[in-house]
C-alpha cells in the first residue's frame, strides 16, 4: 500500500516492519525534510509471563521510513482517553491507566493492567462542543475564546511600568530560556528527538500565529528571539 497520500501526526499510532520484526508505537514527530517518522515504540518486556508492554524512558526512539510502515491509525488531537484506547485497540493493543502499560489485546482476557478510567458521566460530556474549528473541541460558554477572536500573540513589554519587580524578571527569565533552547544542540539521541519533537510543534504554532498577527495587519514577529534586554528611552 503506498503511503505516499497518508498525513502522519505527532499523537498517531503506527506498526511498522524493521529488519522483519514488527514494531508498533507512537509518533513523536514528523521530519518534514527526510520524509521520516519518529517513533516512541513499546518492548515487550517479563512481567506476567511476558504479557506486558511498556514504553520505557530509557530507550532511543526510533526514525522510521514512511515505506516501512504496515498500519497507522489517526488519533485527533485532543482526544480523550476513550477514543486514546480505541486507537490502541485498533493497532492491536489494550491501554494501561498509567499510560505506559500495554498488552496484546489477544492476551487481555490473561493480564491484569492498571485500569484506564474514563468518565462517560462527566459533567464536561455534557457540554456542547463549539462547531468552530478555531474553539479547538471547547464549548461556546464564554470561557474559551475562539483564536479568530482572541487578541494575536505579541511579546511581554518587559519595560511596562505596571510591572512589579517579579514579573519582570519572570518575562526576562522566560525570554531568556527561548534563545538558550534556541541554541540547545543535543548529543544524545533522545536529546536529539525532544528538541526536534518541540521544535516541529513550535514552527506549525509560528506560523499559525503568524498569519493570525498578518490577518489582523500586524507585522511578523521573530518568535525565536524574544527581547532579551530593556530597551533604552
Amino acid at each position: 500500500m503506498s503511503t505516499s497520500n497518508i498525513i502522519y501526526k505527532t499523537g498517531d499510532l503506527i506498526a511498522c516492519i524493521l529488519n522483519r520484526n514488527a514494531k508498533f508505537g507512537e509518533i513523536v514527530g514528523v521530519d518534514l525534510v527526510t520524509n521520516k517518522v519518529e517513533v516512541s515504540c513499546l518492548h515487550r518486556t517479563t512481567l506476567q509471563n511476558h504479557t506486558i508492554w511498556q514504553f520505557e524512558e530509557s530507550d532511543e526512539w526510533l526514525v522510521v521510513n514512511k515505506e516501512t510502515i504496515v498500519k497507522h491509525v489517526s488519533v485527533p488531537t485532543g482526544s480523550d482517553g476513550a477514543a486514546v484506547a480505541a486507537a490502541w485497540r485498533e493497532i492491536g493493543f489494550v491501554a494501561g491507566g498509567d499510560g505506559m502499560s500495554f498488552c496484546l489485546t489477544t492476551d487481555s482476557h490473561t493480564t491484569t493492567l492498571p485500569i484506564l478510567e474514563c468518565d462517560a458521566d462527566s459533567s464536561d460530556d455534557d457540554e456542547e462542543v463549539s462547531a468552530n474549528p478555531s474553539m479547538h473541541g471547547y464549548a461556546d460558554d464564554g470561557f474559551v475564546v475562539a483564536d479568530d477572536d482572541g487578541e494575536p500573540f505579541s511579546f511581554a513589554d518587559i519595560d511596562d511600568p505596571n510591572l512589579d519587580e517579579e514579573a519582570r524578571k519572570f518575562i526576562e527569565e522566560t525570554h531568556k530560556a527561548v534563545h538558550d533552547f534556541e541554541k540547545w544542540e543535543p548529543s544524545e539521541k533522545q536529546s536529539e528527538g525532544i528538541k526536534a519533537y518541540i521544535d516541529n510543534a513550535d514552527r506549525k504554532a509560528c506560523i499559525q500565529t503568524d498569519n493570525a498577527r498578518l490577518a489582523r495587519g500586524k507585522s511578523s514577529i521573530a518568535f525565536t528571539k524574544p527581547p532579551l534586554l530593556k530597551r533604552k528611552r
